[in-house]
């Protein structure tokens, strides 16, 4: 078996470039429609509509960035031994971002998707994704036994049944651009009052209520809990005192529009 080196763990994992490659790939052998899978029903009075943006994802280059700044290719410590971080995605939809962290990282992922239909094809790509995992480790050189085990979990369902087993994680992502402000502060006070101290929450919509934020989270450091990445510019901002103590926002990119997306990073106090 490879040794617990940081060299053969670097040749365990992927760069963005070989990720992308392959999703693109597999997306294509499932003739893969966005518009058939981010859609949102919405309803007023008698009329349905659907808005074909609802729904979109952080764009690859985006959430790799966030892997880094979160330090999730680094592994923790853990009665003396050095093991992979654990990370979730709550609204995981199709697997993409799950499924880049898992191959890019060595780090535990787990996705909760409620939307059947995106739940499903989560599925699908994963199994996909691992053919083509086989196949580039064979094509390495790399005998079967010595293969790495990417370490993915999908789940369908409301991601707020996670909630028992939410201290096993060290980076919690949320695409909760559609959530209320009601949803909001139900899943902030989950996390707060569930997860341990420093568990890094990255979201992209901020709850305004002050005293769940002020009471279980706190603003990340820069060194300490999260690198300096230079291909994201951070910008601080302005809301009010607790909210500028406790999130730090950033600027990334996502599929639902052309312009840049702001996305915030804070951290679990006890």
């Amino acid at each position: 078996m490879f040794a617990d080196t940081e060299k053969e763990d670097n040749r365990r994992k992927w760069t963005l470039d070989e990720f992308e490659k392959a999703w693109n790939e597999v997306l294509e052998s499932e003739n893969f429609n966005p518009k058939e899978i981010y859609r949102v029903q919405l309803t007023s009075g008698r009329t349905k509509t659907f808005h074909e943006e609802g729904y979109g994802e952080m764009l690859p280059k985006t959430f790799h960035n966030i892997a880094l700044q979160t330090k999730l290719k680094e592994k923790k410590k853990v009665k003396n031994r050095n093991v992979p971080k654990w990370f979730l995605d709550i609204g995981s939809g199709i697997g993409n971002v799950v499924n880049l962290v898992a191959y890019t990282t060595l780090a535990t992922c787990v996705g909760v998707e409620i939307h059947i239909a995106r739940s499903k094809l989560a599925s699908n790509l994963s199994m996909l994704m691992d053919e083509k995992r086989r196949e580039k480790d064979t094509n390495k050189g790399i005998a079967s036994k010595d293969q790495r085990h990417v370490h993915i979990s999908l789940y369908t369902g409301d991601g707020f049944l996670l909630e028992p087993a939410l201290n096993v994680f060290d980076v919690i992502f949320a695409n909760n651009l559609l959530f209320d402000e009601a949803m909001n502060q139900r899943l902030f006070r989950m996390i707060g009052e569930r997860c341990k101290e420093g568990t890094l929450l990255v979201v992209t919509k901020l709850t305004y209520d002050k005293e769940i934020i002020g009471k279980y989270f706190t603003i990340p450091k820069l060194g300490k809990d999260l690198d300096h990445i230079d291909k994201v510019e951070e910008k601080y901002f302005k809301k009010s005192g607790p909210i500028e103590n406790t999130f730090r926002k950033f600027e990334g990119e996502g599929s639902w529009t052309g312009k840049s997306v702001p996305y915030y990073i804070t951290k679990v106090t006890k």
